[in-house]
């Protein structure tokens, strides 16, 4: 009886430990090596083979999940190729566009600047010349006009500086008074044709002499 018992005891070892022991082995493996292709049989007792079914189950899930994942990583990887192929066309277009600008602003900076100042020196020549007292007024109004229209061509001009916040501001010694009346001179023609009489009126504590942005102040008091 106690042969058998052995015996029988020794056989349900068997099928127990036998999966069990391979189950371990596997699970080692697959620890080891990241290989989720690997399959039990289930064999052995009722509990063995339903914890190897499980095994295999949680093996095929892991499987399936990073199938997934290598899908979503390679669409993922398409759609970043393709964005950036698009970013890379938009950049070239932006590109030849500023290039384009470039040459558009530098032929015009020429082509402005050249008449401009012709009718400069012009008018310079007039003012320096024996012109009588109303005309040689004219003559400055104009000089000093076209030197303003000259400094905002200049401006515009040079809009990529404003746009690279590179635009700087020429500050230099400025008289208040001065360019206040060289301001009312450029529309007093205007107001006494209009019948109105343009004057300013300057307090007497105002600075002789201030540090300022002369074409800038010029053109806020024209405005």
């Amino acid at each position: 009886t106690l042969a058998i018992a052995l015996l029988f005891a020794m056989r349900l070892l068997g099928r127990v430990l036998d999966p069990l022991s391979e189950l371990s082995e596997t699970m080692a493996r697959v620890s080891r090596r990241h290989d989720y292709t690997v399959s039990l049989d289930p064999r052995g007792a009722d509990e063995v083979s339903s914890l190897v079914t499980s095994f295999n189950a949680m093996i095929e899930e892991i499987r399936h999940r990073d199938n997934r994942l290598k899908r979503h990583s390679a669409e993922l990887e398409h759609a970043v190729a393709e964005r950036t192929r698009e970013f890379r066309a938009a950049r070239d277009i932006a590109e030849a566009a500023s290039r384009a600008k470039s040459d558009f602003l530098a032929t015009m900076s020429h082509e402005i600047r050249t008449p401009m100042n012709g009718i400069l020196v012009t008018a310079e020549l007039l003012a320096a010349g024996s012109l009588p007292p109303r005309l040689r007024r004219h003559a400055e109004v104009i000089a000093r006009s076209g030197k303003s229209l000259l400094a905002i061509i200049n401006d515009i001009l040079d809009f990529s500086k404003i746009e690279a916040g590179h635009l700087e501001l020429e500050m230099g010694p400025a008289d208040p008074a001065e360019i206040v009346d060289q301001t009312l001179a450029l529309f007093q023609e205007r107001a006494r044709a209009a019948g109105l009489d343009l004057a300013a009126r300057i307090e007497m504590d105002a600075p002789a002499r201030i540090a300022a942005a002369t074409a800038r102040l010029t053109q806020v008091l024209t405005n």
